[in-house]
């Protein structure tokens, strides 16, 4: 008997990190690989109305495009105008659903479990359409919700307008056009992208002390709601948060920072490999890229050269961006704290310091400091990192 087909159907705008979560999320919910399925606008139609699929979870980019190709479709499709997972039923017919209604029940459940006054939406999307639909079953949960664009009635100018808003979240991308200092009662954030880990609009809430997430348990319980619809069993929440733990432990990098780069550089290839990362040394990469260190850089140039902060700030917008990997940076970005947040966008930073070192500096910038005698102690060091992040 053939296996059943289930499987992911993605084009160009399905970004890898979205895949791999996806991915993760399926495999640990249902025990089976997530097929994928790439098709373009001209392929989209003939793909679904061959129907050689038994389940198929749709990206975004095609979430409009499909609902006309299915037979029949669910309450929360409808109110979207969109479908994010088919399902083939017995009689060969296609049943079309929107699964972004349970997975923000969930993340709104879980970061702001009291009722809400006011919540800001950013972007009028089908995940905007879904929140209000919650409104619609779920009241009153939510008092008001407030749609903000970039250039609507409610745009990011007059943000200010809606100080009484205690929950926000995030549809459009990463940026963040204003202040949060506008919104004196936030209680708590939910930006919906995955990549970075965590976006300026997460970082700068949790600046604050605001309740912040990113989109992985969105993402994860997406993926539980189409297995649930896939293989016609009852959602287990419960199986949610070592799923999202999976999905960060994927696509977390570890920044390695010491004053004595030769510690961090000792350490990287090991714990990379106790973690199964692969790791960069971004100062020889610099080197590699400008045909001399950053050492060189700044004795020929000075330390507050154009020269020496331009290649800086190539690695750490580079670095920044870079997920699942283990990164050896210089201690200069400590210098600058604009640093910190792009590197932390993607996990945690850790400082290694000898003993007798003074590690005030690398402690203000680092989440944690490991302490190494010598570059043979990496091992030691390996260890009290996978015990700190638990990976």
């Amino acid at each position: 008997m053939q296996d059943k087909f289930y499987g992911i159907l993605y084009g160009e705008r399905f970004s890898d990190k979205e895949q791999s979560a996806y991915a993760v999320a399926h495999s640990l919910i249902s025990g089976k690989d997530l097929l994928g399925a790439r098709v373009t606008p001209e392929t989209l139609s003939e793909f679904i109305k061959k129907k050689e699929f038994d389940g198929l979870i749709v990206s975004p980019e095609f979430g409009k495009t499909v609902m006309p190709l299915v037979s029949k479709t669910s309450p929360a499709a409808r109110a979207c105008g969109a479908v994010d997972t088919i399902v083939k039923m017995p009689d060969g017919r296609l049943y079309g659903e929107n699964s972004s209604a349970f997975a923000l029940s969930y993340i709104i459940e879980k970061v702001h479990p009291d009722p809400i006054e006011k919540c800001i939406v950013l972007g009028a999307g089908t995940d905007a359409a879904a929140l209000k639909y919650i409104q619609s079953i779920k009241k009153p949960y939510f008092s008001e919700i407030v749609t903000v664009t970039e250039k609507g009635r409610n745009n990011f100018s007059n943000i200010g307008l809606h100080t009484d808003a205690t929950l926000l979240i995030n549809t459009l991308g990463t940026e963040l056009p204003f202040s949060l200092d506008g919104l004196p009662l936030l209680r708590a954030v939910i930006d919906l992208n995955l990549n970075p880990i965590a976006t300026p609009l997460v970082l700068a809430a949790r600046a604050r002390g605001i309740e912040a997430t990113n989109g992985i348990p969105f993402a994860a319980a997406k993926i539980l709601a189409a297995n649930s619809l896939f293989f016609g069993v009852e959602a287990d929440i419960d199986i949610l948060a070592p799923v999202e733990a999976a999905i960060f432990s994927k696509h977390m990098s570890i920044t390695l920072i010491s004053t004595d780069e030769s510690l961090a550089a000792a350490v990287a290839p090991r714990l990379s490999e106790a973690i199964g990362k692969k790791s960069f040394d971004i100062p020889s990469v610099i080197a590699k890229l400008y045909g001399k260190s950053l050492d060189e850089i700044k004795q020929l140039e000075g330390p507050k050269s154009n020269e020496f902060d331009r290649s800086l700030r190539v690695a750490v917008t580079w670095a920044g961006k870079k997920s699942g990997s283990v990164l050896v940076m210089p201690s200069d970005v400590t210098e600058k704290r604009e640093y910190r947040a792009m590197l932390a966008s993607n996990g945690p930073i850790i400082g290694i310091v000898r003993p007798d070192e003074d590690g005030y500096e690398l402690e203000r910038f680092c989440d944690l400091l490991v302490q190494i005698g010598s570059a043979d102690e990496a091992d030691i060091a390996v260890e009290a990192i996978r015990a700190e992040l638990q990976i």
